[in-house]
């Protein structure tokens, strides 16, 4: 509320979408959410091992460096933990299928931008190719 009023009172400010900046923040809860319980199921599942003085084996290891994903709602800055499971088989390691180590678009993005090729974006299909994808009343 007091940024609202904030850009209200400075009409010189940039006009700011608080909505589109609202969904970007929602976004990136939601995504860091959703990762950090696909590692702590992974981190349960792997509790067992451990060494000979009864240490973990596999734990959390802090995070990677922050990460930008794009969402049909922008560019979404995100912040996913790291797990130590170099005690690990390479098989039996880690590897997110929320948000994969190199994913840098979601999957929507991806069929969009495929779609957009495949209709040529400077051809006249362009609009019925967005509806394609995204659906009646979101264009």
């Amino acid at each position: 509320m007091k940024r609202i009023l904030e850009i209200e009172e400075n009409s010189n400010s940039p006009t700011i979408d608080l909505l589109e900046e609202a969904i970007r923040a929602r976004a990136r809860e939601v995504i860091e959410s959703l990762y950090e319980d696909e590692v702590q199921r992974f981190l349960n599942k792997t509790s067992s091992i451990v060494d000979k003085t009864g240490n973990k084996l596999v734990v959390r290891n802090g995070f990677h460096k922050e990460r930008t994903i794009l969402t049909t709602n922008g560019y979404v800055t995100v912040r996913l933990p790291r797990v130590d499971d170099r005690a690990l088989e390479e098989k039996d390691r880690f590897v997110s299928k929320v948000l994969p180590p190199f994913a840098r678009k979601t999957p929507t993005v991806e069929a969009i931008l495929s779609a957009a090729y495949l209709a040529g974006i400077s051809s006249n299909k362009f609009s019925a190719m967005l509806h394609d994808v995204l659906g009646e009343g979101l264009i």
